[in-house]
């Protein structure tokens, strides 16, 4: 797991931030969660978990909690929804959908932040294991999936995701190229000419937001 960890904070280099919680915030934490801020991992657009955890073709942004004030949020607005045993750990999405662990189990739950306006709904989600914490930890990978919105039409959006390096995967299509740096190559042409005809940033890795984000 540590070499894991490691090489996981190399790849995202230097995008890599570390966490903001102090030991004593820390305590708050169980052992396996603490281990974690021992490693530059934290900071948004950085991870992903692959789909295939969620049945979907498209890895989902996540991101480690890295902050005491994003603890706080969770206990002041969801606490009184969620049982004690279950703590954040994350989230997907910036943070539209919340990431737990069960403390008994070592599980992964997830919840979207509406799901609180219904109590059986959200049981159903808190019942529901996504996998193990072990699993979701190693399952990580720098985040390459981009998503870009019309503004003017939600309902339409262009997806683009880089796989095992050499893979560059749309909506029910997966193009295989010569190379990592081919597929980079058209990765990053596909979202300039999905930027030229009006749609705008949804989700992006930072690299792309630092590229793209201003134009």
């Amino acid at each position: 797991m540590k070499a894991f960890l490691k090489s996981l904070e190399q790849k995202i280099d230097k995008y890599s931030r570390g966490s903001e919680l102090t030991d004593k915030d820390l305590q708050l934490l169980p052992e396996n969660i603490r281990q974690l801020h021992s490693y530059r991992l934290f900071g948004s657009d950085l991870l992903a978990i692959p789909g295939s955890l969620f049945d979907d073709e498209f890895e989902r942004p996540f991101r480690f909690v890295g902050d005491l004030e994003t603890l706080e949020i969770f206990e002041r607005e969801f606490r009184p929804d969620i049982p004690e045993n279950f703590i954040q750990i994350g989230s997907l999405y910036g943070a539209n959908e919340i990431v737990l662990l069960d403390k008994q189990n070592d599980t992964i739950h997830i919840f979207h932040v509406s799901d609180t306006a219904d109590a059986s709904w959200l049981k159903r989600k808190l019942n529901r294991q996504v996998c193990d914490i072990i699993t979701l930890i190693e399952s990580l990978r720098p985040q390459t999936v981009c998503c870009l919105m019309d503004p003017g039409n939600y309902s339409k959006w262009d997806i683009f995701e880089i796989a095992n390096g050499n893979e560059l995967k749309l909506e029910g299509e997966i193009r295989y190229c010569a190379d990592e740096a081919t597929a980079w190559l058209e990765y990053k042409s596909l979202i300039r000419k999905s930027l030229e005809k009006g749609f705008q940033l949804h989700y992006a890795p930072i690299a792309v937001r630092d590229e793209f984000g201003k134009k």
